[in-house]
């Protein structure tokens, strides 16, 4: 008998959770939908990329610039040795509240900026 009102009682649950992530997706679709990952390379040509990883900006600030405003953009920096004034983690597009641009090393310990 316990498991049948367990069961009862998960029944009953399932559509105010459905309705909470409803909610929650809709309250956060926005921000979320313009969510993107770019990417920065030091072996890059130059910044003409499309800051796709296949086709990386050079520099740290290039890729920082393709991130929105709206927020919850991830760039992604790959292994290297980043110089130079182009390179300096400053006055990045920070996103906002809940949906804040994030700037990470593609693998930790493996990213110097001088």
């Amino acid at each position: 008998m316990p498991a049948q009102r367990a069961s009862a009682e998960r029944a009953r649950r399932a559509p105010f959770a459905l309705r909470l992530v409803a909610a929650f997706a809709l309250a956060g679709g926005a921000a979320l939908a313009h969510a993107a990952t770019w990417y920065v390379s030091a072996d890059a040509p130059d910044d003409g990329g499309d800051g796709s990883l296949a086709h990386p900006r050079r520099t740290i600030r290039a890729g920082a610039a393709l991130m929105s405003p709206a927020g919850g953009d991830t760039l992604v920096i790959l292994p290297g040795i980043y110089a130079g004034s182009g390179n300096a983690i400053d006055g990045l597009v920070p996103g906002q509240a809940g949906a804040w641009n994030r700037v990470v090393a593609q693998v930790d310990g493996s990213v110097t900026i001088t």
